[in-house]
């Protein structure tokens, strides 16, 4: 039976009259009263009519009445919180019966909080004779708080104005119906350093229902700039950076065991474990799974030592074996998976300069040798054109003078090619390959000192020759190149007359060198520095003066 309750919070503890409130009528035949639907008669439902009922049930055959009401009611039940509920939101539904008539019925709700609660219904008949029932609710909270940000969820600062909070509120239907809900933020904006920064907004309710809502603010730069960034845990000289496939930059050797990950995010290093020997001189190749192979600088005994690093686990393990020891080699992911290693010498700093040249297959784990350079050198470059041609380019050679001699690696055919030469021997330079495909070498030392301001193109667009590419405000060698936006990035090295360098210089393709651009905080040589997104480098450690220490690290940013 269905009875209609008006569910009010203050009725809390008042009666109700049930007939009149809720439209109830009963039968009147004493002994066969039931609770039923039917529309009341005029004046039915008056406190006259009613006092008139009553006393025909006295003077009934009812009389006298000493049997109370029965009702049923289900025993327990489930409900979320937040809301009103009496024993008529349970199933089964309440039932209610008389042997004569029923003069009332109540069903008081209650606001349902988290935890256990009760309702109840009461019945008085006409003689007034009372019966109840309860029904045990389990009141539960599923349902998590609701955080609104203020302002936009997406903001773009200008380099060195100040962040202001929008806003953001909370609330939650069952803690605080109408007010305010605690928010917890992490995360904060330093304007003064370029970058996406990530504000995340938390509210938690007593039963661990979570809403999280995050706000990204980007601080941009209006012009080239360097600023600092956090310091590394080791000094680093000689080592590799290398870009992991999750954003970071894995950082390996120069003179320590350790290794870390610069995690862009925050801004911060942590270590991730100790390879199996210290590295110098070495290479770090990333591979198609996001494995790092980390290749010679190192030995034990009288072989030499290969590892791999997986991010993925932050775990380091043991690989195949080089067939001689290399320092100063260089390194290139080819487009089949496998690592080209090829020259380099046997020993850091001297020792005899190698032409061997060897593959590396991830899938094995081991290594095979390929071709042997047609120039033994160490201190060059190898870069891979998207043709899939690797050119490997200057060094020095056995006499210990700077090569300008150039040859192509065919992986197809696995062998050597000789290419055109440049202009001047080079080592301690660098290769950029350009969007176009065309390869820009840039400084270095050169028997001719003056010689190691200028820059020189490969053109691969059908000549396959050396154009001069202009030259930089200054000399430089260790420094490093990197392409960003189409343009190469030059920043530090070292100049036979003014030493350690702090400027950086900027090559457009289609207008040339620029000038100096912005100042590196520290000067800087034998630096790394590896692209973190479209608009941004990080340059890590190197040889300095004002840092001896090796540990610091900036970002170089682009507007």
């Amino acid at each position: 039976m269905n009875l209609p309750v008006i569910h009010q919070k203050h009725w809390h503890g008042m009666w109700r009259h049930a007939l009149a409130a809720s439209g109830l009528w009963l039968s009147a035949a004493c002994g066969e009263v039931t609770a039923t639907d039917q529309e009341p008669m005029e004046g039915a439902g008056t406190p006259a009519s009613v006092d008139a009922r009553r006393q025909a049930v006295v003077e009934s055959s009812c009389s006298p009445d000493t049997t109370p009401p029965v009702v049923t009611c289900a025993a327990t039940a489930v409900a979320e919180c937040g809301t009103h509920v009496t024993s008529y939101h349970a199933e089964p539904e309440p039932e209610v019966s008389d042997n004569c008539e029923i003069y009332g019925v109540w069903a008081e709700p209650i606001y349902a909080s988290v935890g256990t609660q009760y309702t109840y219904i009461s019945v008085r008949d006409m003689s007034g004779n009372s019966a109840s029932c309860a029904t045990k609710w389990t009141i539960l909270d599923t349902e998590s708080p609701v955080i609104d940000l203020a302002g936009p969820t997406e903001m773009t600062l200008a380099l060195g104005e100040p962040y202001a909070e929008p806003g953001y509120s909370a609330n939650d239907f069952c803690e605080n119906y109408g007010g305010l809900f605690p928010v917890t933020i992490s995360g904060s904006v330093n304007s003064q350093v370029p970058g996406t920064y990530v504000l995340t907004y938390k509210a938690t309710d007593r039963s661990g229902n979570t809403d999280i809502k995050t706000r990204t603010v980007k601080v941009l730069a209006t012009q080239p700039v360097s600023v600092l960034t956090g310091n590394t845990t080791q000094s680093r000289l000689r080592h590799t950076a290398t870009p992991l496939s999750n954003g970071r930059v894995l950082v390996v050797g120069g003179y320590s065991r350790n290794a870390e990950e610069y995690n862009p995010g925050t801004r911060t290093w942590s270590a991730v474990g100790a390879p199996f020997a210290a590295h110098r001189g070495h290479t770090a190749s990333r591979l198609p799974d996001g494995r790092v192979l980390v290749a010679g600088g190192a030995k034990s005994g009288s072989a030499s030592v290969e590892e791999l690093y997986d991010p993925a686990q932050g775990q380091w393990s043991r690989t195949g074996l080089m067939s001689t020891v290399r320092y100063d080699h260089a390194a290139v992911t080819l487009y089949n998976g496998k690592v080209l290693v090829a020259g380099g010498s046997t020993s850091e700093g001297s020792g005899p300069v190698l032409a061997t040249a060897e593959l590396y297959d991830p899938a094995t784990g081991q290594w095979s040798a390929t071709a042997p350079l047609n120039t033994a050198r160490r201190n060059h470059t190898l870069s891979l054109l998207p043709d899939g041609l690797v050119v490997a380019a200057g060094g020095v050679g056995a006499d210990g003078v700077p090569l300008s001699s150039v040859e192509y690696y065919d992986a197809l055919y696995a062998r050597w090619l000789p290419a055109p030469s440049m202009s001047t021997g080079r080592t301690a330079h660098t290769a950029t390959v350009l969007d176009n495909g065309n390869l820009l070498i840039v400084g270095g030392l050169t028997q001719d000192p003056s010689l190691g301001a200028t820059a020189e193109l490969l053109d691969r667009s059908g000549s396959s020759r050396w154009f001069p590419a202009g030259s930089m405000a200054i000399a430089r060698r260790d420094h490093t190149a990197t392409l960003v936006r189409g343009k190469v990035l030059v920043t530090g090295g070292y100049n036979s007359q003014t030493g350690i360098q702090y400027s950086s210089e900027l090559y457009d393709p289609k207008t040339g060198w620029s000038g100096f651009s912005a100042s590196l905080n520290e000067d800087r040589y034998k630096h790394t520095a590896t692209q973190l997104d479209a608009n941004t480098v990080l340059l890590v450690g190197g040889f300095s003066n004002r840092d001896p220490s090796a540990t610091t690290a900036e970002l170089y940013t682009f507007p």
